[in-house]
């Protein structure tokens, strides 16, 4: 009788253990991603084939890059990369949609259909996505912009999922001098992944966001350095298009004449299709990069004219760079570029001279006053086009501050009265159209004619090597030409 009992005691424990068991052999539930993807690791490339194939979903990524934006950027090592996020029911009913129609739609798709992105709070969102644009500003907490920016526009329709916006410098560094790099009053203090040292900026918080794994890819902005120099802090490769090929239209205004976009990507097949996706279709250019896959034949090396960008004075940082080791670290590995190029074949100039090197610290001021003039007149249309704006220009904002100093001018505890030293010298600012094109004109001699342009002509190079964080994205942010891969 007791064997019969205990017969009937233990046959449903061992159902039960018996579906245990099967469920361990089952993959994983549709909320999570197959354990062999690791989001630290996988690019949007990695991403997108594994998406092609059936062996995860959108819906998955978005919930795991939540999940880990939760994890390490909130809470743990508290990165604070990102600013806002799209609510968590909006993103899981659009990556739900998506997967809907990779199934159901036979129409070939993008590479970053259905691949989560974040972007710096410099580019404009539409309400629908109830994200602000607040340019990492106190005053602009709660403003909202009337439609996405042309380049996020191009990539929603490409069917790339914005879950947010990124930490960045206050203004993109047009605030003031002693806020320090990454910071921003709403997003504070934005955190290396890998080392205790600064990340770099303006767009500090895309790249940081991309080297955790929070996101394979993301969207950035440039003034001279704000991509490449993040890209180099986070080994990440960092790509500048060049001015006219991206639409500025959207952006939250820093200087029209400098500004551009970025991409901060971990391989260089993102770049492209990024790329691919937010230029401006009626650039040749863009058909271009529309029509190939730009990969690079390794046999053909030998096709290749590379130049050292003078290494007198990109060799060295002029104060720029404060970290002897890292600097020592990055003259080393762009010599062990250079000869690993040549190795394989290419054609090497070990010192493609500028006759303008050494102007273009002084040529720096030059290009400053240009951003503040131009800062004056941009902000104010930005203020004009915006939803709930409490300032109309950069004289209320600087009043603005004055008044609510205690939480626009502070810092981790510390007040900074004079935190919007160049906001104020924006508001001084007076330059006629004269000035302005002939301070433009100046520095288009030293950067272009006498600097880039020449090397390349003079020196028969197809390619500038110089090191990711040094006076070039000076250069490059002048002439608004392509500011290279950096990593």
């Amino acid at each position: 009788m007791m064997n019969g009992n205990l017969h009937r005691l233990l046959w449903p424990l061992a159902l039960v253990a018996l579906a245990v068991a099967l469920l361990w052999r089952l993959p994983l539930s549709n909320s999570s991603l197959p354990r062999s993807v690791n989001l630290l690791t996988e690019t949007a490339s990695d991403l997108s084939a594994l998406l092609n194939s059936g062996r995860i979903t959108s819906a998955q990524l978005v919930e795991e890059c939540l999940d880990r934006i939760y994890s390490h950027d909130k809470h743990g090592l508290r990165l604070n990369s990102v600013l806002n996020l799209v609510p968590r029911e909006l993103l899981r009913s659009t990556a739900m949609g998506l997967d809907s129609k990779r199934r159901y739609d036979g129409a070939q798709q993008s590479d970053l259909f259905g691949i989560p992105i974040l972007i710096k709070d410099h580019f404009a969102t539409d309400p629908t996505l109830g994200l602000p644009t607040t340019g990492g500003a106190f005053a602009l907490a709660n403003v909202t912009a009337k439609q996405d920016a042309t380049a996020i526009h191009q990539l929603r329709e490409a069917g790339a999922i914005i879950l947010g916006k990124t930490n960045l410098d206050e203004l993109s560094g047009s605030k003031g001098h002693n806020l320090g790099s990454g910071w921003s009053k709403p997003g504070g203090k934005t955190r290396s992944a890998y080392t205790l040292g600064s990340p770099c900026g303006s767009s500090g918080g895309s790249a940081v966001a991309v080297s955790a794994g929070l996101v394979p890819v993301a969207l950035g902005s440039e003034t001279a350095g704000s991509v490449t120099c993040p890209a180099s802090h986070a080994a990440l490769f960092g790509f500048v298009p060049s001015g006219d090929l991206v639409s500025k239209h959207g952006m939250a205004p820093i200087s029209t004449s400098f500004d551009r976009s970025g991409i901060l990507s971990k391989s260089t097949a993102d770049l492209v299709s990024v790329l691919g996706i937010i230029a401006q279709s009626n650039k040749p250019s863009a058909q271009e990069i529309a029509s190939s896959n730009y990969r690079i034949d390794t046999a053909l090396w030998a096709d290749f004219r590379i130049g050292r960008a003078d290494p007198d004075f990109f060799g060295k940082t002029h104060g720029v760079y404060h970290d002897e080791t890292g600097e020592i670290n990055m003259y080393k590995a762009v010599s062990e570029a250079i000869a690993r190029m040549e190795t394989l074949g290419a054609f090497v100039n070990m010192n493609a001279s500028f006759p303008s090197a050494k102007l273009i610290p002084q040529e720096w001021e030059k290009m400053q006053r240009i951003m503040r003039h131009d800062m004056k007149s941009s902000f104010a249309k930005f203020c004009l086009e915006a939803h709930n704006s409490p300032v109309r220009d950069v004289p209320e904002l600087v009043k603005y501050n004055k008044e609510h100093w205690v939480d626009a001018l502070k810092q981790d505890g510390l007040a900074f009265p004079q935190g919007q030293e160049i906001l104020e010298k924006s508001v001084e600012e007076n330059m006629d159209k004269d000035e302005y094109y002939d301070a433009m004109s100046m520095l288009h001699e030293s950067a272009n004619t006498s600097g880039i342009e020449y090397a390349f002509k003079a020196h028969d190079v197809d390619f500038l090597v110089a090191p990711g964080w040094s006076w070039i994205s000076v250069y490059s942010g002048i002439t608004g030409m392509h500011d290279g891969l950096r990593m």
